[in-house]
């Protein structure tokens, strides 16, 4: 089981990489994860979630299936 450290560092690295990929469905598909890590570390820390900063500029919410 990974700890709260852990998943933030995990979500924070997939935001920094989104950041810099110049690939739209990669920046969306890097922001998910981040998302689904910073969920996870919120559920090791009473529910208050991390703040792993923004979305990247060139996200596509068309992308989103819902």
């Amino acid at each position: 089981m990974r700890t709260y450290e852990e998943l933030v560092d995990l979500a924070m690295t997939c935001v920094k990489q989104a950041h810099i990929t110049t690939s739209k469905d990669v920046a969306y598909e890097l922001w998910r994860m981040a998302i689904g890590y910073q969920q996870q570390a919120a559920q090791l820390n009473g529910g208050k979630l991390p703040d792993i900063g923004e979305k990247p500029a060139h996200f596509d919410p068309s992308l989103t299936s819902s």
